[in-house]
């Protein structure tokens, strides 16, 4: 069933649009004020390894993809169902293939000048930002959890998508 695909061939720019009239509408959610917002590349990161060293958050071996994740050697040409693989050891499903996810984060070629915490990099002179985790057109080597890929704001592809994430600010009284 469609519906239980995942959103993709939507723009960055529609995506902040999009956010902006989720957090227009309701700012309170599981008791806290806060707001949704794109992953930064580092969160993403990090939520994908799930504490692993490895380049998928299973282990080393390619040939245990096909059990976690949708990729173009198994995907028949097109996207899947979202939470019919293997999840990652924390839970979280899709994060190796199936779509490219957007970041917060403006495209720089290199982490040299990454100050190291969890915020996004982000330059007003670029045109292009980070999407993660590969897709079911890519191959295996995608999907590992420090591929990146440069995707330009206004680029509209049946492979790229988002996952929202949640940030609390403070308590609901």
């Amino acid at each position: 069933s469609a519906g239980l695909r995942p959103v993709e061939s939507v723009t960055f720019l529609e995506v902040l649009s999009f956010l902006d009239l989720l957090n227009g509408q309701n700012r309170e959610f599981i008791g806290f004020k806060g707001q949704w917002r794109l992953p930064t590349e580092a969160e993403w990161e990090y939520v994908a390894k799930a504490g692993s060293s490895t380049r998928w958050s299973f282990g080393n071996k390619d040939s245990e993809l096909d059990a976690h994740g949708w990729h173009a050697g198994n995907s028949g040409a097109t996207t899947r169902e979202v939470g019919s693989k293997k999840a990652n050891p924390w839970g979280f499903y899709d994060l190796h293939g199936l779509i490219y996810e957007m970041t917060q984060d403006t495209w720089v070629s290199s982490h040299e000048h990454h100050d190291g915490t969890q915020a996004s990099v982000s330059r007003v002179d670029s045109n292009h930002i980070v999407a993660k985790g590969g897709s079911w057109f890519t191959e295996s080597d995608s999907t590992r959890s420090s591929s990146r890929r440069k995707i330009g704001r206004d680029d509209r592809r049946d492979g790229i998508g988002l996952r929202l994430v949640w940030e609390p600010v403070e308590p609901t009284s």
